[in-house]
């Protein structure tokens, strides 16, 4: 029961900055623009109105979406913090 406990709680983790950057996305896209669902994080950047224009923190929020989505680790709370934190 505590190991399904922690790990849920890690899974957490990715799923909230998962969804704090498609936050961020949908604020930062104009109204009338639609985003092609097939689009990476990089090219979705791209071609946003408003894009992150700090590439080193573009980077990094990249780095940490794509290894909340695919990565095999799992997220850790600090990860989530730089994330809010960028965004």
């Amino acid at each position: 029961r505590k190991q399904k406990v922690i790990k849920e709680e890690l899974g957490n983790y990715n799923k909230k900055i998962r969804r704090q950057y498609k936050k961020s996305v949908k604020r930062r896209k104009g109204k009338e623009q639609i985003l092609e669902l097939s689009l990476t994080p990089t090219e979705i950047e791209n071609v946003l109105e408003q894009p992150l224009l700090d590439l080193k923190k573009r980077e990094r929020i990249i780095t940490l979406y794509e290894k909340a989505r695919y990565g095999k680790e799992e997220c850790i709370k600090e990860e989530l913090e730089e994330v809010r934190k960028m965004l």
